[in-house]
């Protein structure tokens, strides 16, 4: 395959992510944790040599009641190295007492200390109130949570910690680094996620960043103007052959996704949900709708009519035929042609199984055209994997979706005649212009990896002739995109 160097993402183990030293004045004496010793009174003592004429070594101690605390953040901060375990604690530094879990019901004997940051930083921020705060600190006493305002953030790198900041500040700090984050004050939700773009000089509207939705792939294609329609049919080719699913690692729900969405006023997320089934040791994509029509009433149910996310039990598409014991991961998926079709009061998607030839269908249709933006109809390409858990989702839970393989990207315009418009069989007419969909294409608005710390894309087009695992058959120079999302699975 022939890449574009600029989208390809290489996502690194731990000990290759962690870096040394600090930009911040405030901690100036730390190198990284691996220089800190800590003594049997519980203080951690940190050197380091600082002088621009002579060399002088300033040692400053740090302790459960006299944390590190880095307030100090800008775009060249350097971040720091973190150690385990992690300890809850009150305002003044002694073991928190925790009465509520993460998902915040009352509970008891649970701990205040942790192997994993992110379980520590939610329970504490279920366990505090303005009265009670609690505070997360790492094994050389650094300061990574304290319970304050929403606004206040906690600014990550990777599994490095840069500072406690502004949430302006930390914006412009993750928009420079791709393997960032932020949370929260309150530990409620992630306040921001760092990126990485499709296309160069990218400005990407806020809305459409979804920090409760885990790590993701997106690209959106442009919509209509007014003068011209946008598009109410798209189809594409997913080469499941090519795919890892690995589930979560982590005891909590999880669940992974591929899809189109079409947008017309209205938008629904049209395709699969993969759903891993422990006992037999296999992933299912059973076909998925989340449609934004008031027409249903719930958020979920399993009343297909009452659902705006419905899964269509019944509607397996694919399934695992290998599962690796030792990794955990799931393969030997089947590719998927992908039928997309919006229709001024509802939507349709077809999803043919490339080898069996097997076509799975559903169409949502709603008792009043309300999805009537016909003129402006844009598409989006997406693969994703979404935490089902509380606040301050975990980047360490272990789950993979690795190389969910896209190609023959065809969009296709909203017809003029009414006649025609919502017919679905007129838009299967070889003669229509077929509009590829690529982040090198005009008609491409906007594409990110984001969550970037875990999420990936990979461009290009393939050097040589070639198949698919599959069998399925491939040319030279052909496009592809890839989306790839994977929570740290080797460490």
């Amino acid at each position: 395959m022939r890449r574009s160097s600029k989208h390809i993402i290489l996502l690194f183990s731990a000990s290759l992510l962690a870096s040394c030293g600090s930009g911040n004045p405030e901690v100036s004496s730390i190198l990284s944790s691996s220089a800190a010793t800590t003594s049997s009174e519980g203080t951690s003592s940190v050197a380091s040599v600082e002088s621009s004429e002579a060399t002088t070594e300033e040692v400053v101690s740090y302790s459960r009641s006299n944390p590190l605390i880095i307030t100090e953040v800008d775009e060249n901060s350097k971040a720091i190295e973190l150690s385990g375990p992690f300890s809850i604690l009150d305002d003044k530094g002694d073991p928190a007492v925790i009465n509520y879990n993460e998902n915040g019901a009352a509970a008891s004997g649970l701990p205040n200390v942790y192997d994993n940051m992110y379980e520590a930083i939610r329970i504490a921020g279920t366990n505090s109130t303005s009265k009670k705060i609690c505070q997360v600190q790492d094994a050389n006493f650094v300061q990574i949570f304290k319970r304050g305002k929403k606004s206040d953030v906690y600014v990550f790198d990777g599994h490095d910690y840069v500072g406690a900041t502004t949430e302006t500040k930390s914006k412009k700090y993750i928009l420079s680094h791709p393997e960032s984050y932020a949370i929260n004050g309150q530990a409620t939700d992630y306040y921001y996620l760092g990126r990485d773009d499709m296309t160069e000089n990218l400005t990407v509207s806020e809305r459409q960043l979804e920090t409760f939705a885990g790590a993701y792939n997106y690209m959106y294609s442009k919509g209509g103007d007014g003068a011209i329609n946008g598009f109410s049919y798209a189809t594409c080719d997913v080469h499941l052959s090519e795919t890892v699913y690995r589930p979560t690692q982590d005891g909590h729900g999880w669940n992974a996704y591929i899809f189109v969405n079409l947008a017309r006023g209205l938008n629904a997320d049209l395709g699969l949900i993969g759903i891993y089934n422990a006992g037999s040791k296999r992933c299912d994509w059973k076909m998925v709708r989340n449609c934004s029509s008031t027409y249903h009433p719930a958020g979920t149910s399993g009343i297909e009519r009452d659902a705006r996310f419905y899964v269509y039990q019944d509607k397996t598409v694919t399934y695992s035929t290998h599962f690796n014991p030792e990794t955990q991961e799931c393969s030997g998926f089947d590719d998927l042609h992908f039928e997309a079709f919006a229709m001024d009061n509802g939507w349709t998607l077809n999803i043919t199984n490339m080898r069996t030839g097997v076509t799975q269908s559903f169409t949502d249709t709603h008792t009043s055209d309300d999805n009537t933006g016909k003129a402006y109809g844009r598409a989006l390409i997406a693969a994703s994997y979404c935490p089902v858990t509380s606040a301050v989702w975990n980047w360490d839970c272990g789950a993979k979706l690795e190389n969910v393989v896209f190609d023959n990207i065809l969009l296709t315009r909203t017809l003029d005649d009414p006649a025609k418009a919502n017919d679905i069989e007129a838009y299967r007419d070889a003669s229509l212009e077929r509009i590829p969909f690529f982040p090198d294409e005009d008609v491409y608005k906007e594409g990110y990896s984001q969550g970037a710390f875990c999420s990936s894309h990979e461009f290009g087009t393939h050097e040589d002739a070639g198949t698919y695992a599959s069998g399925v058959a491939y040319e030279k120079d052909q496009k592809y995109i890839s989306y790839s999302v994977d929570y740290n699975s080797n460490i």
